[in-house]
């Protein structure tokens, strides 16, 4: 047996144990000192090997030749990705490497892509998502058998149980779009209109809101909400941008004001018990927004009909009380006027 001497000491002793015991996890269920050490090891031998062998072809397909080049060059979330990749090959080397192995490099390598396919399943059933990501015969039938729409619907399936953060849009429109152009041969992307794409294609899955709640808004609610650099003015554009006329934006703004100062109210009134997004919150919220743009005779019909239309969905419920909340931990806002807050 070969052994570099770059290689740690756990890395030497795990490769050591490799070619003289049966099994290694049989030796770490015996000795749980001895088994941590046998995972460091694992962790050491494993990393670069999962790096080029997996990570880094994986990076370039994903346009990302920066992160390719090297593990410190790796950004937030392809490291995590990375990090989820290697210990499922660490956990699966545990689990199945059985026998004396005198090249356990070669058996890392052999194993990867088992190893990498068996732990985004167990990290997609920990969240909820179908593991296998198929499209349902019912679902197949409501959409009409339409080729695109059926891709989009697995598109969201898989979608939903990947571990990358979601911001405002929690699906990658863009992106999407980009599939929509070459799938039905358009000149261009088309943003717009593959959003409609999704809600239709979300509509149809809500018709089995047991399915939909554990299979699609209860993953994607567990995901990480990323960060997004928007001043309340900002925020407020955007939200005339999509559902509003342009004369109604003054108005709009000072509805969006009087949110602020509401939930700025109950937040002081509860003492900051907000910031785990609790139920009497996203109420507080959505009772909120209601009343002051779904509800409201002055707010176009468009604007209500869509807003309206997102509160009765849990997942968008509990994603705008996150917003706010954020927005109002961020400006300290207890019943301040929206310039302030801005």
């Amino acid at each position: 047996m070969k052994i570099s001497p770059q290689l740690s000491y756990e890395a030497i002793e795990v490769k050591r144990l490799a070619a003289t015991v049966p099994s290694l996890s049989a030796v770490a269920a015996s000795d749980p000192l001895r088994g941590r050490a046998i995972r460091a090891g694992l962790y050491a031998v494993s990393w670069s090997l999962v790096f080029v062998r997996h990570t880094r072809p994986l990076e370039y397909r994903r346009g990302h030749p920066w992160c390719a080049s090297a593990v410190e060059r790796l950004v937030p979330g392809c490291v995590d990705r990375f990090e989820d990749d290697l210990e499922a090959v660490v956990d699966y080397t545990m689990r199945y490497a059985g026998g004396p192995i005198g090249n356990l490099e070669g058996f890392i390598v052999r194993k990867l892509p088992y190893a990498t396919a068996d732990g985004n399943r167990h990290r997609r059933g920990a969240r909820g998502a179908i593991q296998r990501p198929r499209l349902p015969a019912w679902l197949g039938t409501r959409l009409g058998g339409d080729p695109w729409l059926c891709d989009l619907a697995l598109y969201i399936i898989d979608w939903v149980g990947g571990a990358e953060a979601v911001g405002l849009d929690p699906w990658p429109t863009p992106a999407w779009a980009e599939r929509r152009m070459w799938r039905l041969g358009d000149m261009r992307p088309d943003p717009a209109a593959t959003a409609a794409d999704i809600e239709r294609v979300l509509q149809a899955m809500r018709a089995r809101a047991n399915w939909y709640e554990a299979h699609i808004a209860g993953p994607l609610d567990r995901r990480d909400v990323r960060a997004v650099a928007l001043s309340p003015d900002q925020l407020m554009a955007s939200l005339a941008d999509r559902v509003a006329e342009p004369s109604h934006e003054d108005d709009l703004t000072q509805r969006a004001a009087l949110a602020l100062q509401r939930l700025g109210a109950h937040r002081a009134a509860v003492g900051g018990a907000e910031d785990a997004v609790d139920g009497g919150f996203v109420s507080a919220v959505a009772d909120t927004v209601d009343a002051l743009f779904g509800s409201a005779a002055e707010v176009p019909t468009e604007a209500a009909d869509w807003i309206t239309e997102q509160l009765r969905d849990p997942f968008y419920r509990r994603r705008i009380a996150g917003q706010a909340r954020q927005i109002l931990r961020d400006n300290g806002t207890h019943g301040m006027s929206w310039k302030d807050a801005g």
